[in-house]
C-alpha cells in the first residue's frame, strides 16, 4: 500500500528513537495536528521487517482507548522512496522519561501514572496484542496528568510471528523481561515486567538494573536480584512491584489487567512523610535495540567457566603447597645442624601424587590424606 504524504505537512521533528523518528505535522484534510513516525531506512530496506511493520500498524490502528495514542493512518511515503510511516494522535505534554530526568516523583504520582498505563495496556492485552517495548519514553503525560501509551510499532500479536529474525532480541535493554533477554517470545506478562521496571524507576529515581552495556543489563535481568525499594514505599505496593518483577513469568501478574487490579488495591496505603533521594547510577539507555541472543548466552556462560577455572587453579595451587610441605617434612627442613655422614643418612622417599584425586578438596583434607596425619 502506498499513500502520499502530501496530506501531512511536517513542521519539526519532535523525537528520535531506536527504530525511527517522529515529526509534528498538520493534517491538511482534517485540519489537526498529528505525529508522523518514519521507520529508519536500515529497517525499511529489510523486506521482512518492512512488511511486518505495516501489519503491526494495521493492528495498532484497531486499538481505541483514551490511554493509548490513536493510530490514524499508515503507509509508505512516495516522497521518501517508499519509507513506511505511521500517523498518530499528537499528545501535547512530555514523555515520562523527560519527567523522570528532572523530577523525583511521589509514591502517589508514581502509582497513579503506572496505574493509568496498566489500565490502557490491559485493553491491548484483551485484544491479543503485546506491546514489547514498554518504557518511560513510550508513556506520554499530558499537562493535566493523563498518561497515554504510544508506539505499538514493534508490537506483535500473541499468536503472530516474531518481528525479528532468529537469534535476535528486540527491545530496550533497561526494560527487557528475562524471557525476552533469552530470545523467548514476549507475552502479556513480559509487558507487565517492563511496566514493573517503570514503576520501580518512578519510585526510586533509577531503574533496578543499569550497566555499561546493553548485554550486561540483559544479563542482570536474568540473574541479579531486584534491589530493595526505599522505606518510603508502602509494603503492599512494594509487594506488587516484586511480583511484577519476578524472573519467572508464571510468577508475575498474567497481564496488565491483573497488574492494574493489584495497584488499585494499594491505593490509600499509608505513605512515609520522608522522600528518599534518588540512587546514584549510570544513565539508563532508553532506546530500542536489537541484541544478539547468542552473544548474550555466551556472556552468561563465560563467567561460570571463569569461576570453574579459578576453583581448579586454586585447588592445584593448594596441591603444590601440600607437596612442598611433604618434601619439607621428609627432608627435615633447612640445614641448621651438622650433617650426618652419607652412610647414615636416611634414604629419600619418592611420593607419587595423582592430582585428580585431590582437586576440589579443602587444603586441610588434602594435607591429611597426603601426610597420613603427620605434621
Amino acid at each position: 500500500m502506498t499513500t502520499s504524504l502530501e496530506r501531512y505537512h511536517r513542521h519539526h521533528r519532535i523525537a528520535t528513537g531506536g527504530m525511527g523518528e517522529v515529526w509534528l505535522a498538520e493534517d491538511n484534510v482534517l485540519h489537526r495536528e498529528v505525529a508522523v513516525k518514519y521507520l529508519k531506512r536500515e529497517y525499511a530496506d529489510n523486506p521482512d521487517f518492512h512488511d511486518r511493520f505495516l501489519n503491526e500498524a494495521r493492528t495498532a490502528a484497531s486499538l481505541h482507548h483514551p490511554g493509548i495514542a490513536t493510530v490514524f493512518d499508515f503507509g509508505e511515503s512516495e516522497a521518501e522512496g517508499g519509507l513506511p510511516y505511521l500517523v498518530m494522535e499528537y499528545v501535547p505534554g512530555k514523555a515520562l522519561s523527560e519527567i523522570l530526568a528532572t523530577e523525583t516523583l511521589s509514591v502517589e504520582r508514581s502509582r497513579g501514572l503506572v496505574l493509568q498505563a496498566a489500565t490502557a495496556l490491559s485493553e491491548a492485552h484483551a485484544r491479543g496484542l503485546v506491546h514489547r517495548d514498554i518504557k518511560p519514553g513510550n508513556i506520554l503525560v499530558t499537562d493535566d496528568g493523563t498518561a497515554k501509551i504510544t508506539d505499538f510499532g514493534i508490537a506483535r500479536t500473541v499468536d503472530g510471528a516474531p518481528l525479528t529474525s532468529t537469534g535476535q532480541v528486540l527491545g530496550t535493554p533497561t526494560y527487557l523481561s528475562p524471557e525476552q533477554a533469552e530470545g523467548g517470545s514476549a507475552t502479556p506478562a513480559s509487558d507487565v515486567y517492563a511496566l514493573g521496571v517503570v514503576l520501580f524507576e518512578c519510585l526510586v529515581g533509577t531503574a533496578p538494573f543499569v550497566a555499561d552495556s546493553a548485554v550486561a543489563v540483559a544479563i542482570a535481568h536474568l540473574r541479579e536480584p531486584v534491589p530493595a525499594l526505599p522505606p518510603s514505599v508502602p509494603a503492599d505496593l512494594a509487594a506488587v512491584v516484586a511480583t511484577a518483577l519476578a524472573k519467572d513469568p508464571a510468577q508475575r501478574y498474567p497481564d496488565a489487567g491483573a497488574f492494574a487490579e493489584a495497584l488499585t488495591a494499594t491505593v490509600g496505603s499509608p505513605v512515609a512523610t520522608t522522600v528518599e533521594a534518588p540512587v546514584e547510577a549510570p544513565v539508563a539507555t532508553d532506546s530500542t535495540q536489537v541484541l544478539d541472543r547468542g552473544f548474550i548466552a555466551a556472556e552468561i556462560e563465560g563467567p561460570a567457566r571463569d569461576r570453574r577455572l579459578l576453583i581448579v587453579g586454586a585447588a592445584l595451587l593448594g596441591l603444590l603447597l601440600v607437596t612442598a610441605a611433604i618434601v619439607g617434612a621428609t627432608s627435615g627442613g633447612p640445614d641448621t645442624k651438622k650433617q650426618d655422614p652419607p652412610a647414615t643418612k636416611a634414604p629419600v622417599k619418592t611420593v607419587s601424587v595423582a592430582a585428580a584425586d585431590f582437586v576440589g578438596q579443602p587444603l586441610a583434607t588434602a594435607r591429611a590424606s597426603l601426610t597420613g596425619g603427620c605434621r
